[in-house]
């Protein structure tokens, strides 16, 4: 299956030193009109990395084997806030010229602009460094959203939406009223620090770990936390197994059960339906 890549666009008001700030705006609007992506480095019309500087080799043979295998392509113009989502063929046309200041560009297939709502949520999940890089925590979902058939699973929700949810049902079901920290990536050991509306503190840890090693290193770093201790994780037998060893500490959810039990049923349908819809 063809890779997922993203590229975000030079986010900089000034990345060309030739240019003015209005001029890239420019710049990145006429790219997204045109349905194309690019890249600058420097000033040669060239995908040979040989040609480069040493620092910008490996950043131009990334962009060669995007134009040579083609992938799904989610592409991010800061300066306009728009995004596209399309598909690099293989063995595309690579196009650069003097005139369009030697940026190196790419045309997407079948692509379309996605909402300022979806905007923000693949942003949220995005590779945070470089340019153009592969995600791989996106898994299929860049084709899911090219091709329309977004499917509706917990498989399908991408990590961060997955700790949103599980904060949600903490809300509901374990009575958290306030959060005490950011959630999600910012912290370690655990995904979400709370205050219940008894005025207790509560710890929540999120993980798809199915090896009962790795299973059980995360109940442990969970289990250093005072207050109402949440786990969550897929059902199965390791989870099972440290569900009853750490019985009256910690109290596991079946994510891709339960939590997924939760958020399909009927009071629950408009926030299901906001996280599974369109572009």
């Amino acid at each position: 299956m063809p890779s997922s890549w993203f590229i975000r666009h030079w986010p900089l008001e000034k990345v060309l030193e030739d240019e003015s700030t209005v001029d890239n705006q420019k710049i990145q609007e006429q790219l997204f009109e045109d349905a194309e992506i690019a890249v600058h480095y420097e000033d040669i019309c060239s995908i040979n990395h040989r040609k480069y500087a040493k620092d910008n080799q490996r950043k131009v043979q990334r962009f060669r084997e995007l134009q040579e295998d083609g992938g799904f392509v989610c592409a991010d113009y800061p300066l306009i806030k728009r995004m596209r989502v399309g598909i690099a063929e293989p063995k595309s046309e690579f196009y650069c010229s003097e005139e369009f200041h030697f940026l190196k560009r790419l045309r997407l297939e079948k692509s379309f602009d996605v909402s300022t709502n979806m905007r923000v949520r693949l942003l949220a999940g995005a590779p945070r460094q470089g340019t153009l890089l592969k995600w791989h925590v996106i898994g299929d979902r860049l084709e899911h959203l090219i091709s329309g058939k977004i499917e509706e699973s917990w498989e399908w929700l991408l990590p961060y939406e997955k700790e949103t949810v599980c904060q949600e049902y903490l809300r509901k079901e374990f009575h958290l009223l306030y959060l005490l920290l950011p959630f999600g990536r910012a912290l370690e050991d655990i995904d979400i620090a709370g205050v219940t509306e008894e005025g207790q503190r509560i710890y929540a840890l999120l993980t798809n770990e199915e090896k009962e090693d790795k299973l059980k290193e995360k109940v442990q770093d969970l289990s250093r936390f005072d207050g109402v201790r949440v786990f969550f994780c897929p059902e199965n037998e390791s989870a099972k197994k440290l569900q009853r060893e750490f019985k009256g500490r910690i109290t596991f959810v079946w994510s891709n059960k339960t939590v997924w039990e939760w958020l399909s049923a009927p009071r629950n349908r408009r926030y299901k339906e906001m996280l599974f819809s369109g572009v």
